[in-house]
C-alpha cells in the first residue's frame, strides 16, 4: 500500500500580522430584530449513560439553528434558516437584512420519534444536513435516517419523504447517531457521513488499560435510487477510532472523508468490498503519541525557535565533525550552510538579518546557528522560505510577553474602558491550560473510499482547535486552528488547493481562552470578523483591522496607526435565555434562544470612522 502523502499546513505569512497591537472596544450598538417561534426549540440533553468525552462533544457541537447555503445563494440578500421545534416539526424562516424583516416560521416536515425516546440511554437531538438544492437528510436522534426531496426550499414547500432507513443495526432498534455531512453526487445518489459513539469491550491485558472506554464510529453510507426498488441503502462503510474526533467532513465529491482525531482511524467494514488486514480501533493498542507524530512527519534535520530579536536553529551532528567541516555563507537575505559537503540550509531567508550580529557554534555534537533580525519584533514563519526540514518550537517567554501585551487591548465588558479596571484574565493561567492542550496528539487524515487507505495526512499535534464552520454550499468543513496567539482558518479541497489558509483572526487564541462562559465560536464566511458566543446574554465580535480615514499616532511610541481592529458586544435583552444555536453571515449574526431567533444587523455599524 502506497505511503500517505504528507500535507504541511504552514500558514501563509502574508496573512499574518506580527505587529497587531490589539482590539479597541466600540460602544456602537447593533439593531436587533426578533421573530417568535410557534413553540419551543427541541433541545436534547445527554442521558445519564452518555458521559464520555466523545459523546459530550457531540452534544456541545450541536447547533440547533440550521442554515441553508443553497437557497441563500440562489436568492441574494435573503437568509434561509431552519429549526426543529418541540412538536417535532422542521420549520423554515427567512430574514432580509436590507429591510430588517423576518418571515413567519412555516412547517415543512414532521419527524417520527420512537415512543421510548426519553427512556433510551443512547440518543441525540435531531440533526439536519442539506445534500443539494433539493435533497435533505434528517436523523431523528434515535437510529432513523430519512431522505427528503425538498423541492423549492426558498418557498418552504412541504418536503417529500423518499426513504427512511436504520443504517446502524442494534437489535430491534437502530443505534443512535448524528448526521455530520451529506453530498449529492447527482439526482439519484447521496453520500452521507454519520457519527456515533459505542462502548468498547473492557480490556484484560495491561497494554490496553489506558485506552478509552468508548470508540467513535464514522458511518459512510450511500443512498441510491433504483428503477425497481426506489431509494435504497446501497453501500455502507465504517471507520473507527479510539480517540476523540475534532471534526469530520466529506470531500467535495464525496469520495473521501477528511477528519481530525487524536488517534489513528481505520476502516473496519465496507459492504461493497473486503477490508485488507482488518484491525479495529477496539483491538488496536493505544500507540505512543510521539511515535505516531514522528510517523506522519517528513524528515526533520533541525529544530528552531525565535525571540523578538533572534532566530536560533540547532542541528545534531555525527561524531568527528570539526569546525573545518562547516561551510557557512550569509548575506542579509540569504544563507548557505553545509557540513562535510552536505547542505543543511540554503536559500532565501524569511526576513533580513544583521550579518555582523549573526553567529554559529559547535558544542557537544550540536551546531547552533543564531541569526539576528534586522527588523526586531517581526516574527518568522520559517527560517528559509519554502524549507520543510525544520521543526519550529514556540518560545514560551515570547508567547507570554505577547499575551501580556494583548491583555490590555481585549476586554470582557464595557467596564474595561476604565483604566483602573483589572485584567479580564491571567496569562499564567492561560499558559498552563494551553500547555496541556499542546501535549495531545492530533492527526488530520484523508481516507479514500476505494483503497480504504489514508491517502494524505498532516500532524496537528499541539495545535488547539478553536472552531469549525462551513463557508459555503459546495465546500467541506473548514477549521480554525491556533497558531501562536492567532486563529488561522483552513479550508480543504477548495479553489483547486488541497489546503488553503483562508483568513487569520488576530490574537483569537488568547481572546477565546479568556472567555469562561463561551459556548460557541465561529466567524463570518468572508473572514471579516470572528465571534465568541456565551451560553446566554452576550456575543463578542472581533473585526478585522479597518483602515482609518484620519491621521492617528500611538502616544507611547509615536508610530503612525493606519488601521484599528474593533471589538463590539451584542447583548440580548432577556439575560436569562440560553443561546441554543447560531449562524454568522457577512452582515448579520443570528442567535437562537428557546422561543426566538434574533438577528443582529452588523453591516450598518461596520464602517468605522
Amino acid at each position: 500500500m502506497a505511503k500517505a502523502q504528507y500535507v504541511d499546513m504552514k500558514p501563509d505569512r502574508l496573512l499574518l500580522d506580527p505587529n497587531f497591537e490589539g482590539y479597541k472596544l466600540s460602544l456602537d450598538s447593533f439593531p436587533l430584530k426578533f421573530v417568535d417561534l410557534p413553540n419551543q426549540v427541541r433541545n436534547v440533553r445527554p442521558s445519564e449513560a452518555q458521559w464520555s468525552l466523545q459523546q459530550l462533544k457531540l452534544f456541545s457541537d450541536h447547533n440547533n439553528l440550521i442554515v441553508d447555503f443553497f437557497s441563500s445563494a440562489t436568492v441574494p440578500g435573503v437568509y434561509h434558516l431552519f429549526v426543529v421545534l418541540h412538536d417535532l416539526g422542521i420549520y423554515g424562516l427567512t430574514f432580509e437584512p436590507v429591510r430588517k424583516l423576518w418571515s413567519t416560521a412555516k412547517k415543512v416536515a414532521d419527524i417520527q420519534l420512537a415512543a421510548d425516546f426519553a427512556n433510551r440511554g443512547d440518543r441525540f437531538g435531531v440533526s439536519v444536513a442539506f445534500a443539494s438544492a433539493d435533497l435533505a437528510v434528517v436523523s431523528n436522534g434515535c437510529g432513523q435516517l430519512t431522505l427528503f426531496r425538498t423541492a423549492n426550499r426558498a418557498e418552504f414547500a412541504p418536503w417529500k419523504e423518499l426513504v427512511s432507513v436504520k443504517p446502524l443495526k442494534n437489535g430491534i432498534n437502530g443505534r443512535a447517531f448524528v448526521v455530520v455531512d451529506a453530498v449529492a453526487k447527482n439526482d439519484t445518489s447521496a453520500v452521507i457521513l454519520l457519527q456515533s459513539v459505542v462502548e468498547a469491550p473492557v480490556p484484560n491485558d495491561q497494554a490496553h488499560q489506558k485506552q478509552s472506554a468508548f470508540v467513535t464510529q464514522l458511518h459512510w453510507i450511500t443512498l441510491q435510487e433504483t428503477d425497481s426498488d426506489g431509494w435504497i441503502l446501497s453501500r455502507s462503510r465504517e471507520i473507527e477510532t479510539r480517540g476523540n474526533v475534532e471534526f469530520a467532513s466529506l470531500g467535495i465529491a464525496g469520495d473521501n472523508v477528511i477528519l481530525a482525531s487524536s488517534r489513528k482511524c481505520v476502516f473496519v467494514a465496507d459492504s461493497a468490498k473486503p477490508i485488507e488486514q482488518l484491525t479495529t480501533a477496539m483491538e488496536t493498542i493505544d500507540c505512543d503519541a510521539a511515535a505516531l507524530a514522528a510517523e506522519s512527519q517528513p524528515n526533520k534535520i533541525y529544530s528552531w525557535t525565535q525571540t523578538a530579536d533572534d532566530v536560533t536553529a540547532v542541528f545534531n551532528l555525527r561524531d568527528g565533525i570539526a569546525k573545518t567541516d562547516i561551510k557557512f555563507s550569509l548575506t542579509s537575505n540569504s544563507i548557505s550552510l553545509s557540513v562535510a559537503d552536505k547542505t543543511l540550509l540554503a536559500g532565501q531567508l524569511s526576513d533580513a538579518v544583521d550579518i555582523d550580529a549573526s553567529t554559529w557554534t559547535i558544542e557537544s555534537n550540536k551546531l547552533e546557528l543564531s541569526l539576528s533580525k534586522q527588523d526586531a519584533g517581526r516574527m518568522w514563519s520559517d527560517v528559509v522560505v519554502g524549507d520543510e526540514t525544520g521543526e519550529y518550537t514556540a518560545n514560551p517567554d515570547l508567547v507570554r510577553q505577547i499575551g501580556e501585551r494583548l491583555m490590555q487591548y481585549t476586554t470582557e465588558n464595557e467596564n474595561m474602558l476604565n483604566k483602573d479596571a483589572k485584567p479580564t484574565y491571567n496569562s499564567e493561567e492561560l499558559e498552563e491550560c494551553d500547555m496541556v492542550a499542546a501535549q495531545d496528539a492530533c492527526f488530520l487524515s484523508w481516507l479514500d473510499d476505494e483503497s480504504h487507505a489514508v491517502i494524505r495526512e498532516s500532524d496537528l499535534s499541539g495545535r488547539q482547535f478553536l472552531f469549525t464552520r462551513r463557508l459555503g454550499a459546495q465546500e467541506p468543513m473548514s477549521v480554525c486552528l491556533r497558531h501562536d496567539v492567532d486563529g488561522v482558518l483552513w479550508s480543504f479541497d477548495v479553489n483547486g488547493k488541497l489546503v488553503e489558509h483562508r483568513a487569520t483572526f488576530n490574537a483569537f487564541g488568547y481572546v477565546q481562552a479568556s472567555k469562561q462562559q463561551r459556548k460557541y465560536s465561529t466567524c463570518a464566511p468572508d473572514g471579516s470578523y470572528s465571534v465568541i458566543i456565551d451560553g446566554a446574554k452576550h456575543a463578542y465580535i472581533y473585526w478585522q483591522p479597518s483602515p482609518l480615514s484620519t491621521d492617528l499616532r500611538n502616544r507611547k511610541n509615536g508610530n503612525r496607526v493606519t488601521a484599528v481592529a474593533k471589538q463590539q458586544l451584542v447583548t440580548l435583552p432577556d439575560m436569562t435565555d440560553e443561546i441554543l444555536g447560531f449562524h454568522a453571515a457577512s452582515d448579520c449574526l443570528f442567535l437562537l434562544t428557546a422561543g426566538k431567533v434574533i438577528a443582529a444587523v452588523l453591516k450598518e455599524v461596520r464602517d468605522f470612522e
